[in-house]
């Protein structure tokens, strides 16, 4: 049987049909698998992408920033003088009022020239004293001459009056009539006397009326001058009746001699002449009490020429030099807090502008963040930011101005964490929440979404056929890791996350990105 099979085989058309049968089952099979890798192939060609809402992107791209912790109420103590420390009262870690004294310089030189200023203060002082008490012998003596003034002016007036009254009129008929007579011979001066005597009846009523209106206020000197011309009229009317009575031998007046009335006008001559020295010594101890209390003010009390008062300035101004500069040497904290550092030891030798200590309340804590003008629109006074990761902090002060050479703002958070130490840094994120309510907050999305171009971008969206839709875009400010859409785009809007090796039109399978 093997035989004959041998023999039809070796049979040249039967190997040219077998051989034909190989070469096509061989194709047949080629083909059956070219087919299923093509197959293959165009379901392998569908790419799979992540997307998501662009307000997801968003939030997710917190704000971080670095800033420093500080204590809101700190002081960075100086020294303001050089010199050798000698005590140093307080340690670090210490709590201490405000007025403490930190460190304190050797300052032997500078008591000694305060111990010398007050000295001399209370020199000028004494000295003061003495010049007021002269203002108050001035006031004294000037009151006592316008109560002496007073007095005479109104004995003036009672002598004037007494002999007029009890002298000069008993050689007058109706001497307070318009018309008085004289009951004597006038010898030629009738008529004068008459007129003398109708004058007095005014003169001395408006005189008393004058007196009894005035005190040590009034015109002093021009009462003593009236008083004054007043003695010398009645003195020179006296005059009259003595030359006629001293040469009167037969008249009788009152059945007495008119010459016996000589001797008494003589003594009230006498009378009025002393009271009118007397008027004048008193306007000149008026005149002089009332100059000698200007001398008084002059030197002692009257503003700015007053010697005495610029003398006690100038030494009260020496004594605050001096106290100033010994403060300098004695240093305080101005603030309640603890001390954080002390750079100072005694026996150390320090110069001025020194750092002495660091004294600050530490359980009331801020940091300072610098902010970007674009990071500046998403931060607002009220924020609530998150420290280090676990910490709470609210946003108290944005600076209203960028500075010109960081084009940066300050930005002060404050916390009550015990956790944080002054001086140190600390990391600050502004919660996501807080961004996703700020209606004014930018959008920003991270750059491997946007495809860039000579001008703006765009990113991708996908159809409900599973293609991708290119949209433009304007892109803003880079911000880390993500950029800034300013339009072309809403937050409620869903686009790929990363649109790299990615073409408009493309089949793709949209995966939610978690």
């Amino acid at each position: 049987m093997i035989q004959k099979l041998y023999s039809w085989y070796g049979k040249r058309n039967v190997r040219l049909v077998a051989f034909t049968i190989f070469i096509l089952a061989i194709v047949a099979v080629f083909s059956f698998f070219r087919e299923s890798n093509s197959i293959e192939e165009v379901q392998t060609d569908i790419k799979q992408v992540k997307v998501s809402t662009v307000s997801s992107l968003s939030s997710g791209s917190s704000l971080n920033f670095i800033g420093t912790v500080e204590a809101i109420t700190q002081a960075s103590l100086e020294a303001e003088a050089s010199g050798r420390v000698v005590s140093v009262p307080v340690s670090i870690g210490q709590n201490v009022p405000a007025g403490t004294i930190i460190a304190q310089l050797e300052n032997a030189a500078q008591r000694a020239s305060v111990l010398q200023a007050e000295g001399a203060y209370e020199a000028a002082l004494a000295n003061s004293e003495q010049n007021s008490s002269g203002v108050r012998s001035s006031e004294i003596a000037l009151l006592e001459a316008q109560n002496a003034s007073l007095a005479m002016a109104n004995n003036a007036y009672a002598t004037l009056n007494n002999i007029l009254l009890t002298q000069i009129d008993q050689f007058f008929s109706g001497p307070e009539t318009s018309l008085p007579g004289l009951r004597i011979s006038g010898k030629g001066n009738t008529a004068h006397l008459r007129n003398e005597r109708i004058a007095f009846q005014s003169l001395l009523p408006e005189f008393k009326k004058k007196l009894d209106m005035s005190n040590t206020e009034s015109d002093l000197p021009g009462l003593l001058s009236e008083a004054e011309t007043l003695l010398l009229r009645q003195q020179a009317m006296l005059d009259v009746f003595i030359e006629i009575t001293s040469n009167e031998d037969t008249s009788v007046l009152e059945g007495v001699s008119v010459a016996s009335y000589t001797t008494s006008l003589i003594a009230d001559r006498s009378t009025l002449n002393s009271l009118i020295q007397s008027v004048r010594t008193a306007k000149s101890n008026l005149s002089n009490a009332e100059e000698a209390l200007v001398r008084a003010n002059i030197a002692a009390t009257n503003g700015t020429i007053s010697v005495s008062s610029a003398q006690v300035k100038q030494a009260l101004g020496t004594l605050r030099a001096a106290e100033a500069q010994l403060n300098k040497t004695i240093i305080r904290t101005p603030i309640a807090g603890t001390i954080n550092s002390l750079q100072v030891k005694a026996g150390d030798y320090i110069s001025q502008s020194a750092p002495v200590a660091e004294v600050a309340n530490n359980n009331a804590q801020e940091i300072s963040i610098f902010v970007g003008e674009q990071d500046l629109m998403s931060i607002a006074i009220g924020d609530e930011v998150v420290i280090n990761e676990t910490q709470k902090g609210i946003v108290t002060n944005v600076a209203p101005a960028v500075d010109p050479i960081t084009l940066k703002s300050e930005v002060k958070i404050a916390t009550e964490s015990s956790d944080l130490t002054t001086g140190n840094t600390a990391s600050v994120s502004l919660n996501k929440e807080v961004l996703l309510e700020k209606p004014e907050s930018p959008i920003l999305i991270p750059i491997t979404a946007v495809k860039f171009s000579a001008t703006d971008g765009s990113i991708f969206t996908i159809s409900e056929e599973g293609v991708l839709v290119s949209r433009s875009v304007q892109v803003g400010p880079i911000v880390g890791g993500n950029v800034t859409i300013t339009s072309g785009v809403n937050k409620e809007d869903v686009i790929v996350v990363d649109a790299r090796g990615l073409v408009a039109g493309q089949k793709v399978e949209a995966i939610n990105n978690n």
